[in-house]
């Protein structure tokens, strides 16, 4: 009922019962729901008295999985624990696994707590704040790296402290928490005073955080520390420039 877009591929769906899952220290009951999507061409190969018969035929790679997750058989009166995973790509029309089908939404741990503060912090730097203060791009380079050495260095999150340590303005703090309020709620998210970080949460994030000043065509050049050591000007012809500032030649 819910795989009828043409652009959702058709494959072989197994459900399993599995007993004696560990989750949490505990061990509960719980079921699996595989789709495999993707098939592989093979050689099959029967051996006869004097020679080998070889067929051309397709199968699913065992080495991988396309759609898959376990639901745990615990928290019936919360909402059961789920292991997702999806490797198709993210558009609308793929997503029905999660959405339709499953209908599962992220937990309230700390994976997701860091993932989502990080990911809410982003979203307001490169796209909120410029349309609230004046800000060059180099400074919006330095609120991202500032954002990722907080959770990269302190074990717990803490929202004052953060923002306190990342925005270091009243007006921009205070339009963050407007922002970071009004998002939570749109997207159904959960708001927490403070959470330990998890570390992997915040080396996959990492990956998207970018300290990249594009001029032009011409140059890319990588933000990664003081932001006082770089200028930003412009020549009486009208031309723009930055200045930067080192003392050591790598």
């Amino acid at each position: 009922e819910h795989s009828d877009h043409p652009k959702v591929k058709a494959g072989e769906l197994n459900v399993v019962v599995f007993h004696h899952l560990g989750l949490d220290g505990e061990f509960v009951d719980g079921i699996g729901i595989f789709k495999s999507e993707s098939d592989t061409a093979f050689l099959k190969m029967k051996g006869e008295s004097e020679s080998y018969s070889i067929n051309h035929e397709f199968g699913f790679d065992l080495n991988g999985i396309d759609k898959g997750c376990l639901v745990f058989n615990n928290g019936e009166d919360r909402g059961f624990d789920v292991l997702n995973i999806d490797n198709t790509k993210k558009t609308g029309e793929t997503r029905y696994w999660v959405n339709d089908f499953l209908q599962i939404k992220p937990g309230n741990n700390d994976f997701h707590n860091t993932k989502d503060a990080l990911q809410i912090t982003k979203r307001y730097v490169t796209k909120q704040l410029s349309q609230e203060f004046e800000v060059e791009k180099a400074d919006q380079i330095d609120l991202l790296n500032r954002t990722m050495d907080y959770f990269k260095n302190n074990d717990a999150y803490d929202p004052k402290e953060f923002e306190e340590s990342v925005f270091q303005n009243e007006s921009v703090i205070s339009s963050f928490r407007e922002f970071d309020k009004g998002y939570r709620e749109e997207n159904e998210m959960f708001v927490n005073e403070g959470f330990d970080i998890s570390e992997q949460a915040v080396k996959k994030q990492s990956r998207s955080f970018k300290s990249i000043l594009k001029l032009d065509k011409n140059f890319s050049v990588y933000i990664h520390g003081d932001r006082s050591q770089i200028e930003k000007g412009q020549e009486e012809d009208g031309r723009k420039y930055y200045k930067l500032y080192y003392d050591k030649e790598g």
